[in-house]
């Protein structure tokens, strides 16, 4: 599965630092973090003004074996048809703020550094409006209708939990 010498271990707590994104990261998770050299309250893991520790964040409690929680979570992702990509990894997108980010679950094409160069993303709201919903079906049908290539677009709507 790996196709660099990032080792398993690194891997799968990465797997399961990934679980916790967009959200704060529970204290006990925080040392596992800065270790792999993922800031502990960037974009990617956002503290409370008062930086108080997280509750369980909707997540569940932390797993007290990391290592074999993170394999769980990779196993489960290779059963569904996605690849994990980690920085050093072949098609990681250096330069990009992914740094930032514990890992990328791809399906499909792993070459993302690649496909970066050609892309366009909209980003918006997990708990958007209609509106919203409606104005981003309509760049991305703008955005087909001017591509050079045949690639399809997608829009996913992220429903929040």
């Amino acid at each position: 599965m790996p196709d660099s010498a990032v080792e398993d271990e690194v891997r799968s707590v990465r797997a399961l630092l990934s679980r916790y994104v967009g959200g704060e990261l529970p204290i006990e998770l925080r040392g596992a973090a800065l270790a792999n050299g993922i800031p502990d309250d960037s974009w990617v893991f956002p503290r409370r003004e008062d930086d108080t520790p997280a509750a369980e964040d909707g997540h569940g409690p932390v797993p007290e074996d990391a290592v074999a929680a993170g394999r769980q979570i990779r196993d489960a992702a290779h059963r569904s048809g996605l690849s994990m990509l980690v920085p050093g990894d072949a098609g990681w997108p250096a330069g990009t703020g992914a740094v930032d980010v514990p890992c990328l679950w791809v399906r499909g094409d792993r070459d993302v550094a690649s496909l970066l160069r050609r892309a366009t993303t909209v980003t918006g709201a997990r708990a958007c409006t209609a509106y919203g919903a409606h104005l981003a079906a309509e760049i991305a049908a703008a955005l087909e209708r001017v591509s050079k290539s045949s690639a399809a677009v997608e829009v996913t709507h992220v429903i929040d939990r």
